[in-house]
């Protein structure tokens, strides 16, 4: 007799019906998958918390990669509350490697690398065509937003002299702001806007007179 079996607990009589595995003895009938049956004797398989698999049932048991929908054996990269393959999980737009490297999702969960999101979310600077990105040190994108359009603070200037205006606010990405009822503002570099340009006060009244003259030479 060899010893007890393991599974069944009965005593296992001659070598040919028994086998050791991990220093546990079983007989050749009771080693099998502990999923489907299939018999484990002198093929490949798999043990897992006192319990041996067949190379097949372990491969379902393993988690899914959300890309590629295959089976994660080695390190698996959870984001967003999903599993990856490390070399799966990519920025959608340019599919550059996201694993140790800073990224953001979009609304519908898809990841993105951040000059990616940056360029495919963040709004233009009216004056320059630049994009308004967040500030390294704070992670918020300020700008001026009037009239339906957005600028850089050091691109909110008067369309005629250039001098730079003084915003009401400043806002998010996410905000919109109206900078035409600043109060506490020097109304010298305030927002006088014409005919949608942004001028000074000074410009504003430039135009406003000129188009007077205009007006009563024309009479």
């Amino acid at each position: 007799m060899l010893g007890m079996c393991t599974k069944c607990g009965r005593s296992i009589m001659g070598s040919a019906n028994g086998c050791t595995v991990l220093s546990q003895l079983y007989h050749t009938s009771c080693f099998t998958c502990c999923k489907c049956g299939v018999g484990l004797k002198n093929v490949p398989f798999y043990s897992a918390d006192g319990q041996s698999f067949c190379e097949k049932c372990h491969l379902m048991s393993l988690p899914k990669c959300d890309t590629c929908l295959k089976p994660i054996a080695d390190r698996v990269l959870t984001a967003v509350g999903k599993n990856y393959h490390p070399d799966c999980f990519c920025c959608v737009v340019c599919n550059s490697s996201l694993d140790n490297t800073p990224f953001t999702v979009d609304n519908s969960g898809q990841p993105h690398c951040i000059e990616d999101f940056q360029k495919k979310y963040s709004p233009r600077c009216d004056g320059c065509s630049g994009l308004i990105v967040p500030d390294e040190n704070s992670g918020k994108a300020t700008r001026v937003t009037i009239l339906n359009m957005n600028f850089h603070v050091a691109c909110y200037k008067c369309q005629d002299c250039k001098v730079l205006l003084t915003p009401v606010t400043l806002s998010s990405s996410a905000t919109s702001t109206n900078n035409n009822n600043n109060n506490n503002a020097d109304n010298s570099t305030r927002c006088f806007p014409l005919d949608d340009m942004l001028l000074c006060q000074k410009c504003h009244i430039k135009r406003i007179n000129k188009l007077t003259n205009k007006a009563n030479t024309d009479v």
